[in-house]
């Protein structure tokens, strides 16, 4: 059912001896002109992109973006390019991601809001503690996952008394 981890990363982060499986966190839409910012310099080939929403894509050019993230595509050999897009979905926001999907040569997964309406593989905030993994997935399996995994677990204590939850930090190595 699972085929790959990826290791999320920002640009300071990379640097040797990293996996070869990363997911390069923290491309958005520049704040200064049409296209994008925080773009990398150096990924392992078959990486993935994630192209953030944290500057809204008011003012940018549709063309430009796709047009760039075909160039890293190609120059990284990326495996897929997520839409990891948080703010509210707007008309600008659909367009764009509706354009992004229909021409990137990659696998392209965008957040439930925008998987739900267009139909393409979604990209999937980690499995919340009250959901089984196979109630989570089950919706999505024909469109493709792209989930999300965090350190972190809840652990549920029940007692006669109740019950209550406490944050797991989980601190190991990456698989």
């Amino acid at each position: 059912m699972f085929s790959q981890v990826f290791l999320a990363i920002t640009q300071p982060e990379i640097g040797k001896n990293l996996p070869n499986r990363l997911a390069y966190m923290a491309l958005h839409f520049s704040p200064y002109d049409a296209g994008l910012s925080n773009i990398p310099a150096f990924l392992p080939p078959g990486s993935i992109l994630l192209l953030d929403d944290s500057m809204p894509p008011d003012m940018h050019d549709r063309e430009v973006i796709v047009q760039q993230l075909k160039v890293l595509v190609d120059q990284f050999s990326s495996t897929a390019v997520l839409l990891d897009f948080q703010r509210e979905v707007s008309p600008k926001s659909e367009e764009m991601v509706d354009f992004i999907l229909q021409s990137l040569p990659c696998p392209v997964g965008a957040t439930e809001d925008y998987a739900s309406k267009m139909g393409c593989p979604v990209f999937l905030s980690p499995l919340p503690v009250n959901k089984s993994l196979e109630s989570y997935l089950s919706p999505w399996l024909q469109q493709g996952v792209f989930l999300e995994l965090a350190p972190e677990s809840r652990k549920i204590t029940v007692t006669k008394d109740g019950s209550c939850t406490s944050a797991i930090l989980y601190t190991d190595s990456f698989p």
